[in-house]
């Protein structure tokens, strides 16, 4: 099995992550990212798996990785640089979405996709900008809450698959020339149950 290893957040950053990685006994390439859709080809044609930060993963690299790469990992937050459309026509894993910012669009996309679903913030949010809407009634106050309120400043929201696993958060702290990793935090959001009045 071979990787390839972009994100700087993981290189830079010391702990035991190194270690389970090495542990694999997987053969391990490392590029120092964000890489542009021409070094991201460069690199891409000859991978199992691909460990990425805001790289350009656009159809013409997920082309070329074809049909060798069988997972495509984000390692961050957001997918805007992955052409996710593209990675489900190839059939590499994941989720459906849509980015939105207009209530009336989403809850659209929300019937055509059916709950339960998540609505997420996009933007920083203190944690608190992610919704799993059990039921359409659910989504629609979530929508509300974040583009006609503008809870968390936000103006654009991601509604996307519910996906069931485990999910983590992970933080170091930095000075410009070390970083501290602090415990993994696990994410829970609390599913959203709409009660009728």
């Amino acid at each position: 099995m071979k990787i390839l290893l972009t994100t700087t957040s993981f290189q830079d950053t010391p702990g035991e992550h190194h270690d389970l990685l090495k542990k694999t006994g997987w053969e391990i390439i490392t590029a120092r990212g964000p890489l542009n859709e021409a070094d991201t080809l460069a690199l891409v044609g000859d991978v199992d798996g691909y460990i990425c930060g805001d790289d350009a993963i656009t159809r013409k690299v997920l082309e070329k990785a074809r049909p060798k790469l069988k997972v495509l990992s984000k390692y961050g937050i957001g997918v805007d640089k992955i052409d996710v459309k593209c990675c489900t026509e190839f059939g590499i894993p994941t989720g459906a979405y849509g980015r939105f910012n207009n209530a009336d669009a989403a809850l659209a996309y929300v019937r055509a996709q059916g709950a339960p679903i998540v609505v997420k913030a996009d933007g920083l949010a203190a944690g608190k900008g992610v919704v799993i809407a059990a039921d359409e009634a659910a989504a629609r106050e979530a929508l509300e809450a974040f583009l006609v309120e503008h809870r968390f400043g936000t103006e654009t929201v991601v509604v996307e698959e519910h996906l069931v696993g485990e999910e983590l958060s992970m933080l170091a702290l930095c000075d410009g020339e070390r970083a501290i990793a602090m415990a993994p935090a696990p994410i829970a959001p609390v599913p959203i149950a709409h009660e009728a009045a």
